[in-house]
């Protein structure tokens, strides 16, 4: 009886090592994106992402990437879009976004975007579970900012599955609200 009391002991004690192992990876990888992200120029924002998302367009308009290390079902779309003809109701515009890309949105989140203030920016963000095409259940996450000064329009999006925008999702938020202004086309 003592072996197994002993037992049970080494199977806790490594199970303990191995959560705090995979805390401090998980950890380390935040501050890995901080050190090692590539900044990417958008309009008159800069994005920095991670340095394990791979570009798979690359305009000046337009910023596609994709996890081509792994299998996972996630891509990232950061675009550069003309506002719209005088008066910009901001959130018909993203609500219409939304519904061009055949996305039902859950009950919960259908349609009612949360709005924020960032540097001189008016962001509206949805983050949802959804069925895509009718058919598909994925995981969406997306924002719509507007820059008055440069009457410029951002939208930024994350469609995966519901899995993997877990796993991506966390890098795709910090990557959406933490763009900066190029000093240069400031003024």
């Amino acid at each position: 009886m003592n072996i197994n009391f002993g037992f049970d002991w080494v199977i806790l004690i490594l199970f303990l090592a191995a959560l705090i192992y995979t805390m401090k990876v998980i950890k380390s990888e935040k501050n890995k994106v901080l050190k090692d992200g590539v900044l990417f120029k958008l309009g008159n924002i800069e994005l920095l992402v991670p340095p394990w998302w791979s570009a798979t367009t690359n305009t000046s308009e337009e910023l596609i990437f994709e996890r081509t290390d792994t299998r996972y079902d996630w891509k990232g779309t950061f675009k550069c879009l003309a506002p719209p003809a005088e008066p910009l109701d901001l959130q018909q515009y993203f609500i219409d976004l939304i519904k061009e890309k055949k996305l039902l949105l859950d009950e919960s989140h259908a349609y009612t975007p949360a709005e924020t203030l960032h540097l001189d920016h008016r962001i509206l963000h949805i983050e949802s579970t959804a069925t895509f095409e009718g058919v598909e259940r994925v995981y969406y996450d997306a924002y719509l900012a507007f820059e008055p000064t440069a009457r410029q329009l951002y939208y930024f999006e994350s469609l995966s599955s519901v899995l993997n925008g877990m796993i991506e999702g966390p890098y795709f938020e910090g990557a959406a609200k933490e763009f900066k202004k190029v000093e240069s086309l400031k003024d």
